[in-house]
């Protein structure tokens, strides 16, 4: 595999490496894998002058180097060869770019993620040298944490937030990928976390994606509201928000939102509305009077509007 791009050309190395790819691609799956596991193994490398940038399907756009390449291209060709080449990335490689890859190929094949991923994971966000120059790859690597899902994850990106003030606001994102993949295991988990390193108002942001239709989620925010250790402006930031429906769709190298549907949209709000008029009815928080009428308000636009779009 040829490996002649040059320095400072980012556009004519784009194009060198599209064609390196369409080159693989006209041999036989096994032949272009054979080469690309020579490659990796040789340990050459050069730099591409490119971004690292993952497009639909967790696959490479472009890449900043030809060993990162050459990993997302393996994945394609002979994606168990690819799991078993992680290894040797994971042993023996000290660029957080390729062990992105590395755990994007490990992952496809092993699912639900084994201890082995998990543990690899964790070791990727424990590296100071990463933490404090965090690359691009290191960023999208986040996304692993939400895959594994549940406490593991969760303490992953927790810990990020209280060791990491270069990826605050990537782990934040993060966070949020991780409540949406998983909201009925993530609410009550969130709910009855200390915020620690999460400020009160982010906390509040994450829970208001509550789906309140759920018996668990609705138990957690109701003990949310009724708590004493929240900061009344943490459950008026709530109540500003709830149901969290903002969005940013993107490619991630494992996971993939779905954006809500309108009618999805409309019946989550009805419900929000549902459970505002409850707490409105019980008084049980007169606390929140101002907030929950407030609420309770712009709930109730929304439904009307959806009613006359007949989305409900």
């Amino acid at each position: 595999m040829a490996v002649s791009l040059g320095a400072h050309q980012t556009e004519k190395n784009r194009s060198q490496l599209a064609g390196l790819h369409a080159q693989l691609q006209k041999l036989s799956r096994g032949a272009a894998a054979r080469q690309l596991l020579a490659f990796l193994n040789s340990g050459v490398d050069a730099g591409t002058g490119l971004p690292f940038e993952v497009g639909p399907g967790g696959w490479m756009i472009t890449a900043p180097t030809l060993r990162v390449a050459a990993l997302d291209w393996l994945g394609e060709f002979d994606p168990a060869a690819a799991a078993e080449m992680a290894r040797q990335i994971f042993a023996s490689s000290n660029s957080a770019d390729e062990w992105a890859l590395a755990l994007r190929n490990y992952y496809r094949q092993n699912q639900p993620p084994d201890a082995y991923f998990v543990a690899r994971v964790g070791e990727a966000f424990s590296r100071e040298n990463w933490l404090q120059n965090p690359s691009a790859g290191l960023a999208e690597s986040l996304d692993f944490p939400v895959a594994i899902g549940g406490s593991e994850g969760f303490g992953v990106l927790q810990g990020l937030l209280q060791r990491s003030p270069a990826m605050r606001w990537a782990a934040l994102a993060a966070l949020d990928s991780w409540v949406l993949e998983q909201r009925a295991t993530a609410i009550p988990l969130l709910a009855v976390t200390d915020a620690g390193a999460l400020d009160a108002n982010s906390q509040a942001a994450l829970l208001a994606r509550a789906d309140i239709r759920d018996d668990a989620q609705r138990r957690a925010i109701e003990s949310y509201l009724a708590s004493g250790s929240v900061p009344a402006t943490a459950k008026a930031e709530f109540l500003r928000q709830f149901p969290n429906q903002n969005m940013i769709v993107g490619n991630h190298l494992v996971t993939a939102i779905r954006p809500m549907t309108l009618r999805e949209s409309a019946q989550l709000d009805a419900a929000a509305l549902q459970f505002v008029d409850g707490l409105i009815q019980a008084g049980t928080r007169p606390e929140l009077s101002k907030e929950l009428a407030e609420s309770r308000e712009r709930l109730a636009g929304f439904v009307a509007s959806a009613r006359r779009g007949g989305q409900l």
